[in-house]
Order: C-alpha cells, then sequence, then structure tokens
C-alpha cells in the first residue's frame, strides 16, 4: 500500500524569522546584543534573521542555552525549513517522478 510520509509542515518557517518575531522583538533584545551575549559575531546573528543562513548545532546549543529551552528546538527548525523549501522548489519535477512499483 502506498502512503505519503511528510516530514515537514507546510508551514515551516525559516528559524531566522522564528528567532525575529517570537524571541528578539517580543524580549525587547538587539541581534547585537544577542550576538554578544552567546559568543558569536553579530554578521552571523544577521545572518540568519536575515535568512542568508541557518541554525547550525552548535548555535542550536547557544540558544537554547540563553532562551532557557532545548537546543533540539532550534535545530529541527532547520531541517523542516528546509524540506518545505525544496518540496516548493521541486513541485513540477517531482510531479513527473514515477514511484517504484515494488517500494513499501
Amino acid at each position: 500500500m502506498a502512503y505519503e510520509r511528510r516530514c515537514a509542515p507546510s508551514w515551516a518557517i525559516h528559524p531566522g524569522e522564528i528567532l525575529k518575531e517570537e524571541f528578539l522583538g517580543p524580549m525587547d533584545i538587539t541581534g547585537y546584543a544577542l550576538a554578544k551575549a552567546i559568543g558569536v559575531t553579530p554578521q552571523r546573528v544577521s545572518d540568519i534573521i536575515l535568512r542568508k543562513t541557518g541554525i547550525s548545532a552548535d548555535l542550536a546549543v547557544m540558544l537554547g542555552k540563553f532562551f532557557r529551552m532545548s537546543p533540539e528546538f532550534w535545530m529541527n527548525l532547520q531541517p523542516a525549513y528546509a524540506l518545505n523549501h525544496a518540496e516548493k522548489n521541486l513541485k513540477e519535477k517531482i510531479k513527473k517522478i514515477k514511484p517504484y512499483a515494488k517500494a513499501a
């Protein structure tokens, strides 16, 4: 029996947008202040907020500590966003792929 496995929610949002809108803004923290507090360059935080780069494991650990939450929260945002982004970008190409008949 064929089934579709969904790994990324259709609402996946870039981690930088979540960082900015759900944490920095409401807590009145600047990207510069966050960078200094966790020991990274302001450019690194800026690149994440501007969606130029994603959240790495080391940054997930630092953000988890700073915001008193699980680093897994930050780490899981990145692949969810990446999968959603890939599905959108490859939509037409994926339609042309025929599933292998003997695959589960």
